[in-house]
């Protein structure tokens, strides 16, 4: 699961991602969090690296689910 969250999100407080990355600590699966540090609710401001982090995690977690 990717946990993606910025700083200064208003709509959205940043703690509800890290109880949820609590929430979830036993989960067999992997947690791969990204917060980033002055990024509003869209992490508008933060586009090419909030996409690139989504598009990278994707192609990891297909790939490594090919039989």
């Amino acid at each position: 699961m990717l946990v993606i969250h910025g700083s200064d999100d208003k709509k959205v407080n940043i703690e509800h991602s890290k109880r949820l990355m609590d929430s979830l600590e036993k989960s067999p699966n992997k947690i791969t969090p990204f917060f980033v540090e002055g990024g509003n609710h869209s992490l508008s401001n933060y586009t090419q690296i909030r996409n690139d982090t989504i598009a990278n995690w994707f192609h990891y977690y297909l790939k490594s689910n090919k039989n």
